[in-house]
């Protein structure tokens, strides 16, 4: 599911302000702009709707046998973490990102989760492993694991509030918005950097951050968000713990 979208706007404070919606839970949006006063963009996948409805992609298969690297990781949280029976987990073909939903209680694996140099380095270092050692099975697990961190931050500090999806959110909220580039993920950064850049240059220039410098600003300070450190310790510990960092 994509939009096509134009816009003819003379206020560039607004466009600015719409462009930061590009939340990590809510729409992914990707933008070019045109020559000239109107400003001409294209809004891809609202994220929370295509992934919670693209059933037609997914397989829970995976997950089902203990056989599996992530089969024998969700045996073991669902043994040890019984909160976890009120999760439901999906591995989605369509999905550009793997992501944990208060909303729908669900986790969704990416099937082709990109092994990017910082993740795996990052994976390695709390693993106790050499880069080289992060097999794609190891990282899937590790991409998976981080995920039910995520599910276990929620359920230990939200779960149990009237209102504590809308909680959980706002929490995350506040946290991204402390990014170099407030709410928007490291990923979609790197696709647009300049376009970015021009928008928060003032921000930017204040943060003493370049445009050369920013890609790595922005991941750096993403992962040492405290929601993201809580589901890395909790991925590694939790491998650690159950001897999953051999995972074939």
């Amino acid at each position: 599911m994509s939009w096509n979208v134009e816009c003819r706007m003379w206020n560039v404070v607004f466009f600015k302000k719409l462009i930061l919606i590009a939340q990590f839970t809510g729409v992914g949006m990707n933008c070019e702009v045109s020559v000239g006063r109107g400003l001409t963009f294209w809004v891809f996948v609202v994220e929370s709707w295509s992934m919670s409805h693209a059933l037609d992609t997914s397989s829970q298969s995976c997950f089902e046998s203990p056989d599996t690297g992530l089969g024998l990781a969700w045996q073991l949280a669902l043994e040890e973490y019984p909160a976890f029976g009120d999760l439901s987990v999906r591995e989605d073909e369509a999905s550009d990102r793997s992501y944990f939903s208060a909303d729908d209680l669900e986790i969704v694996l990416a099937t082709d989760h990109r092994m990017s140099e910082r993740t795996v380095a990052a994976a390695a270092e709390l693993l106790g492993l050499a880069v080289e050692e992060i097999t794609p099975e190891i990282f899937r697990v590790y991409v998976f694991a981080h995920e039910l961190g995520h599910a276990h931050h929620y359920f230990e500090e939200h779960h149990h509030l009237s209102n504590g999806a809308k909680v959980h959110h706002g929490k995350r909220l506040e946290e991204i918005t402390t990014l170099p580039v407030p709410r928007i993920r490291p990923s979609i950064l790197r696709e647009r950097v300049e376009f970015f850049y021009d928008i928060h240059r003032s921000r930017l220039y204040w943060l003493n951050i370049t445009l050369e410098a920013l890609p790595d600003a922005q991941t750096a300070a993403y992962r040492n968000l405290p929601t993201e450190r809580y589901a890395d310790q909790f991925a590694a510990d939790f491998m650690l713990r159950h001897g999953l960092v051999s995972a074939s």
